[in-house]
C-alpha cells in the first residue's frame, strides 16, 4: 500500500515537495494565463489547469482519511520491512493549511478568481467546489480575509453573482447526473465543454447553505457573497438604487419570487 502510486502522490502533496510546489505555482500562473487568453493559443493549457483543480479537489476530499486513518494504522506496527519508512502524522501538512498559509497567501484568492471565466464551465465548477470545501476546512476568518483583501475581490463577487443568476430550468437531479458523466477523471477530453449552468448554481447554493447554517460563525465568506460585505453594520441595498450593486442575495430573492403575482399599487409594482 505504501508503495502504490496514490500513496506516494499524497505523501508528496502533503509535504514540502517539488510536486506540491508545482501544483501551487500552477494555481497562480493559471490566472495570468487566462488573462492573456492562453486557452485559445495553447490547446493543453485549459486541460492542465482543470486537472490541477481536480487534484486539489480530490486531495481535500480524502486527506482526512489518509492522515487520520491510514497513517496512524501504518505507524502502529513495525511496517518498515513491508512498506518502508513510515512517517508520523506530524510530518504531513493538511492541504487546506498549505493553501491558507502558503507564501504570499495567494492561492485561495487565485482559486476563487477562476469563477470569472464562465466560458470554461468545468473550471468554474471545480473552483466553486474547492472554495466550498475550504469554507468548511479552514479558519472562517482566514478564508474571508484572504478573499476580501484580494485585488480581484470585486470580480470574484460579480462572478459568483452572475453564475447564480443564470437562466436555467434544467432538472436538478438530471443536471447533477449529467455533470458526473461529463466531468472528472474518467470523462473523455472534449474540444468544447458541456454547459454546466445548473450544476454550478447548485454548487454555489450549497456553499451558501453551508456558510449560513445556525452553528456557523458570523461573518464568513457566505455572508460576503450574499451581501457584498461582511461588516455587521452593512445593510442590504436596493439593487435598483443609484450606485447600488446587485448581490447574490438579490438573485436568490428573485428566484424565490419566480411565479409570484405582482400587484400594482400607486403606479408601482408591489409583490
Amino acid at each position: 500500500m505504501h508503495n502504490t502510486p496514490g500513496f506516494e502522490v499524497l505523501t508528496r502533496l502533503l509535504t514540502n515537495s517539488p510536486l506540491q510546489s508545482t501544483i501551487l505555482s500552477y494555481i497562480v500562473d493559471g490566472i495570468e494565463g487566462f488573462e492573456h487568453e492562453l486557452p485559445s493559443e495553447e490547446p493543453y493549457f485549459l486541460l492542465t489547469i482543470i486537472r490541477i483543480l481536480h487534484i486539489i479537489h480530490q486531495v481535500l476530499e480524502i486527506q482526512d482519511v489518509f492522515l487520520d486513518v491510514l497513517v496512524p494504522i501504518l505507524s502502529e506496527f513495525d511496517s518498515a520491512p513491508f512498506v518502508g519508512t513510515v512517517h508520523s502524522r506530524s510530518f504531513y501538512t493538511w492541504f487546506d493549511q498549505v493553501l491558507t498559509y502558503g507564501p504570499g497567501t495567494k492561492y485561495i484568492p487565485a482559486i476563487a478568481t477562476y469563477v470569472i471565466y464562465p466560458a470554461y464551465p468545468e473550471l468554474v465548477l471545480l473552483a466553486v467546489r474547492i472554495i466550498s470545501q475550504l469554507s468548511c476546512l479552514t479558519s472562517i476568518t482566514s478564508l474571508l480575509t484572504l478573499i476580501k483583501r484580494s485585488p480581484d475581490s470585486k470580480r470574484i463577487l460579480s462572478g459568483f453573482r452572475q453564475l447564480l443568476d443564470v437562466d436555467s430550468l434544467d432538472d436538478v437531479d438530471t443536471a447533477e447526473t449529467a455533470t458526473e458523466h461529463s466531468t472528472g477523471a474518467g470523462a473523455a477530453d472534449r474540444e468544447t465543454q458541456e454547459p454546466l449552468d445548473q450544476a454550478i448554481r447548485i454548487a454555489i447554493l450549497d456553499l451558501l447553505i453551508r456558510n449560513t447554517e445556525r452553528q456557523t460563525t458570523y461573518p464568513n465568506f457566505g455572508h460576503f457573497l450574499l451581501f457584498g460585505s461582511a461588516e455587521s453594520e452593512h445593510q442590504i441595498q436596493d439593487p435598483h438604487a443609484i450606485s447600488a450593486c446587485q448581490m447574490c442575495m438579490h438573485v436568490i430573492l428573485d428566484l424565490v419570487n419566480v411565479g409570484v403575482l405582482r400587484m400594482r399599487t400607486k403606479g408601482k409594482d408591489a409583490e
